[in-house]
């Protein structure tokens, strides 16, 4: 009973997590992919968007990515090339174009430079 109880409450807690979002898109007028896309990296751990956030300072600090989101992020990359007909030797070359706008951890960026090069 009490993992059915544990089980229900988790259920919920995601229901009303999703239900906000939703209900945030509603209220904010303007163009809803970019609101549904804002919610969608801050949301899925795999995104890089993800681990950032100002500090008090209005510095913006980065946070280094667990591994198992780092290997989510690269089978992201790759499913999207994938999607589009490329190569899945196309994600280091768009890695190598696009990793300056990216904000990463020391870590994290040395964890992708040692997989995409």
């Amino acid at each position: 009973m009490i993992l059915y109880d544990m089980i229900a409450i988790l259920l919920l807690i995601c229901l009303i997590w999703y239900v906000k979002g939703w209900l945030f898109l509603a209220r904010h007028k303007g163009n809803a992919f970019d609101r549904a896309w804002f919610l969608h990296q801050k949301r899925a751990w795999h995104h890089w968007q993800s681990w950032g956030y100002p500090d008090t300072n209005g510095n913006l600090r980065v946070l280094s990515i667990p591994k198992h989101y780092c290997k989510e992020m690269l089978a992201d990359w790759r499913g999207a090339a994938r999607a589009q007909g490329l190569s899945r030797d196309s994600v280091s070359e768009w890695y190598a174009t696009n990793q300056s706008k990216m904000l990463l951890h020391l870590y994290t960026k040395a964890w992708f430079d040692e997989q995409l090069t």
